[in-house]
């Protein structure tokens, strides 16, 4: 369980990250950036839509690519050469 909940510290860890590098690029943040021109406003706006969709799409990807590693490579493995150890 424990290691469960470090990759999914990872995993949000990355997310954000993500949001930081795309955000600073968008005038949401200087709302005196654009304010006169509303069709360049509305580009923004698509612009952190697609931003923020992209975002959220890596980090899912990633945690699903990550999920599907530690299922493949760190199962509990029984001993295959004491087969009935423990029963």
């Amino acid at each position: 369980m424990f290691k469960l909940i470090k990759f999914s510290n990872i995993f949000l860890y990355i997310l954000i990250l993500e949001l930081l590098f795309i955000k600073p690029n968008l005038s949401i943040i200087n709302k005196n950036y654009n304010s006169l021109n509303q069709e360049i406003s509305q580009i923004e706006k698509t612009r952190l839509r697609r931003g923020l969709g992209k975002a959220i799409l890596v980090g899912a990807g990633v945690g699903a690519a990550a999920y599907a590693v530690k299922k493949t490579f760190f199962k509990n493995k029984k001993n295959k050469y004491y087969p009935n150890n423990g029963k």
